[in-house]
Formats: structure tokens, sequence, C-alpha cells
């Protein structure tokens, strides 16, 4: 990474830049939720429609859906990711004959998944995601309200009366 900082871009439609600017933070996070929602519908195809005609298709059902959810809810996102991925490179590897338009059934569309997946498994969970409530993260921060507090209380009895 370079230590330069990037310049702000200028956004390709001047007057939505009051939209694009509060949004721009989340960006990610819709990358992550698109990603895990393309999975959702191909898992349920391979377990209720008959798209799984092996116990691997079965397992590859579930880690789609499961999987796709996870990843759209932002839970164990690297891991799924990373399984993902595998799941991705055998559809390729198995298509690879067909050419590259997914027209034809070939691999354009596994690519563009595998990217996406690989953006996911390098950027993590992101800044919005399901987590489960932190006890200790709640009782430092009280902690350090309690330590605010009483360092204030200090500063105004030092002050005296006439500096209240």
């Amino acid at each position: 990474m370079s230590s330069i900082p990037a310049a702000r871009s200028a956004p390709i439609v001047p007057f939505a830049e009051r939209l694009y600017r509060p949004l721009e933070p989340y960006a990610y996070t819709l990358i992550r939720v698109a990603t895990g929602a393309i999975f959702v519908p191909h898992g349920v195809l391979k377990l209720f429609f008959g798209g799984a005609g092996s116990a691997l298709g079965y397992g590859l059902g579930v880690l789609e859906l499961a999987g796709g959810l996870a990843l759209a809810l932002g839970i164990l996102v690297r891991p799924i990711a990373a399984l993902l991925i595998v799941d991705v490179l055998m559809v390729i590897a198995a298509n690879i004959g067909k050419g590259w338009l997914w027209t034809r059934g070939g691999v354009q569309y596994h690519t563009f998944l595998l990217g996406m997946l690989l953006a996911v498994a390098i950027g993590g969970a992101g800044r919005v995601r399901c987590r489960p409530p932190d006890r200790e993260l709640g009782a430092r921060a009280g902690d350090r309200r309690a330590r605010e507090n009483g360092d204030r209380r200090r500063r105004a009895r030092r002050r005296g009366p006439q500096g209240r």
C-alpha cells in the first residue's frame, strides 16, 4: 500500500454527489451481500429442485445456500468465502471446455463470481455485519465512561468552587 493519500475522485454524475458521499462507506457491504445473495438460489436449486445428483452435489447445495446466507449476513465471511472459492473453481474446471461466454455454458459468469469471492475473502466481514453481543466490549466501554466521569470530578475538585 502506498503512503501517499489518494485524491478524491470526481463523480461521473456531479449532481448526484450528495447521494454518493453518504453511501460510499457501504459500497463493500453491498458487494458482500450481493455475492452471498447470488449463491442462495443456486443452493436452493441443488437441494430442492433436483439439481444435486450425488452426495457431493447435496453438500455443495448446503454450502451454497448456508454459505450464501452467511456471506450476506457477514458471518464467518473469510472461511465461507474460501469454501465457495473451491466450489467455483470446481465449476470452472468442469466447464472450461465450453469456452468463455456464459451463454454457451462457459466460465465467464463463474470467473466473475471468483473475483467477487476473492474480494470478499480479502475484505472480510466489513463495516456492516451481524455480530454477537460482546460483553467485554460493553464492560470496557462502561469502565471507560466511569473513568472519564471520575476524571471530571477530580478536575472540578482541584479547581475549587470558583472554577465550577
